[in-house]
């Protein structure tokens, strides 16, 4: 077995959906790793999602809760979940995941963890509405070709090692924090396995899709740009090799590594 993993779930406004998720990742990771802890972060939810959250606490002690008093974002949340992880590999799905995602995707994922830096999780089917997958698939070659990667997929929840993404959590509070997360750590030279998982969200009301989620994804690719193409950081470019074998070397193996 693996050594242990810390799943960051934000959650809004998914009472029908956090406890049949909870149960999809804790059944999964329970019997892959020797400890592990899951971070529900509520993000603001205007239902019944913190009273989920705290009972489903209450009777497993390797959940914790956060709630916010509003809606601070996606990006937020995760930032918020990485700052108090403990655990050796550290990533996130999200509160609705028994509606995406199957058993099976969900222990491939799993499965990955630990055989390199960070686990890319791209999509092997996407059953959304044509208007998601039109975007989806619009964004991906976008940022293909503004940054010159072929990744296939840039907003997914992918998992990483402890030492890498505690680094890399400053930017935004939305979704376009992902992408830059993901862009910086393919620029630093770091390692990663593809997993195809099929996304099976036909929601039209997607709150990817909400105004505020948006215009934060443009934000966020244009302070990209500007750091990559026009004023090119230092933390965009690749770490040295004595950085990058330190950050690996601060996790802990797991038993099937050793």
């Amino acid at each position: 077995m693996k050594s242990s993993i810390s799943v960051i779930i934000p959650a809004l406004n998914e009472e029908a959906n956090l406890a049949a998720t909870i149960d999809l990742v804790a059944s999964s990771v329970s019997s892959r790793f020797l400890d592990y802890e899951l971070i529900v972060v509520n993000d603001g939810s205007q239902d019944s999602t913190a009273e989920v959250a705290n009972t489903l606490a209450r009777h497993n002690r390797r959940i914790r809760v956060v709630h916010h008093f509003g809606n601070m974002g996606l990006g937020y949340s995760f930032r918020e979940g990485v700052e108090l992880a403990n655990m050796d590999y550290i990533g996130w799905l999200p509160g609705d995941s028994n509606g995406i995602f199957t058993q099976d995707d969900v222990d491939g994922v799993f499965d990955a963890v630990g055989k390199a830096d960070f686990v890319l999780i791209s999509l092997s089917a996407d059953y959304r509405t044509r208007l998601r997958r039109n975007l989806s698939r619009g964004f991906v070659r976008g940022m293909n070709l503004l940054f010159g990667m072929n990744v296939k997929y840039f907003n997914a929840a992918n998992f990483f090692r402890r030492g890498l993404i505690k680094q890399m959590t400053d930017g935004s509070d939305g979704y376009g924090l992902f992408s830059g997360i993901l862009i910086r750590l393919v620029r630093s030279g770091c390692s990663y396995v593809e997993v195809g998982v099929a996304n099976r969200d036909q929601d039209n009301s997607s709150k990817a899709l909400q105004l505020k989620n948006l215009l934060q994804v443009v934000k966020a690719v244009l302070q990209l740009v500007w750091e990559v193409r026009i004023v090119p950081s230092e933390r965009m470019g690749p770490l040295d090799t004595e950085t990058l074998e330190t950050w690996r070397d601060r996790r802990q193996p797991s038993l099937s590594e050793a």
